[in-house]
């Protein structure tokens, strides 16, 4: 028997929904997330260089700027890494960029 009456979902039911809905949205993105894969070939050696100490770099620093002053250093790691030297000389604030490799003043 059908009564015609429309039976609308409980309280519990709308949660359980709304929970069930945010599960796939979930599921969804991570299963469109892009796959990072380490991209040096199976068996490829890696060729790992030391890099110099921040007290090295501080000194070729103060070699290429001798009458400056060094208020900081740091190491950046974006690319070839580098240290970014921050020093100050007659109130001009400047940065150096000494090879965190070779430990060569790039400018």
């Amino acid at each position: 028997m059908c009564s015609g009456a429309v039976h609308s979902a409980g309280p519990k039911s709308v949660v359980m929904i709304r929970m069930f809905a945010s599960l796939l949205v979930l599921l969804a993105a991570s299963a469109a997330a892009p796959a990072y894969a380490d991209p040096t070939p199976v068996g490829a050696e890696v060729e790992v260089q030391q890099l110099i100490s921040t007290s090295q770099a501080v000194a070729a620093a103060r070699r290429a700027y001798p009458r400056a002053d060094v208020l900081n250093a740091r190491l950046v790691r974006s690319g070839r890494p580098f240290y970014s030297v921050r020093m100050i000389e007659n109130g001009r604030r400047f940065d150096v960029r000494v090879d965190a490799q070779t430990g060569r003043v790039l400018g």
